[in-house]
């Protein structure tokens, strides 16, 4: 059985943000087996305790849910009735490595694993 954690991603630099920016960023619990991976049997019989919130500067902060489908992980938010997902690309999560979120746009961003704390 994996152990559940409480994950903090920042945006680590980019094009448009050289430094990162802790003003956008996810706050996630998952079940994390010890290579890192979501434990999807763990999160499957537990649905309802996995989620994600999403910080970013000047817009609202979103509550979401983190689902896998047969294209991978996604988290998906509610957005006035419709659903928005950010997909998670080549999904390890370790403290101090970088994870990949495909935004709705398509837009590939990097995120840093600044925070890993067993809840």
């Amino acid at each position: 059985m994996a152990q559940w954690y409480l994950v903090k991603l920042e945006l680590a630099p980019t094009e448009d943000f050289p430094n990162g920016s802790p003003a956008r960023a996810f706050l996630l619990r998952l079940p994390i087996k010890i290579d890192g991976s979501i434990d999807e049997n763990e999160r499957s019989a537990h649905p309802g305790a996995a989620f994600a919130r999403r910080f970013w500067q000047n817009e609202p902060d979103g509550t979401g849910v983190i689902r896998l489908n047969s294209a991978g992980w996604f988290i998906a938010f509610p957005d006035d009735g419709m659903e928005f997902r950010y997909h998670l690309d080549n999904l390890k999560i370790r403290l101090g490595e970088t994870v990949a979120l495909t935004t709705p746009e398509g837009k590939n961003l990097p995120f840093r694993v600044v925070s890993l704390r067993a809840d």
